[in-house]
């Protein structure tokens, strides 16, 4: 794994599991300061609110549910 940090801010979708195990589909916008808001999948309401890092090859989400 690299230790390299690259920009990544945009919207990016995927699959997203909790820290209980249970999965969804979401949608992340990678803000500045490296902010992480998390969207609904069909109302685009904005629901969970965090932090990101990443190493290039993955990204790293550390959000709460609002």
């Amino acid at each position: 794994m690299s230790s390299n940090t690259c920009n990544i801010q945009g919207t990016f979708t995927g699959t997203s599991t909790s820290s209980t195990g249970i999965s969804a589909q979401m949608t992340y916008r990678l803000l500045d300061n490296n902010l992480a808001v998390g969207l609904a999948p069909i109302t685009n309401a904005s629901v969970t609110y965090g932090g990101y890092k990443n190493t290039c090859d993955s990204v790293y989400l550390s959000v709460f549910i609002l």
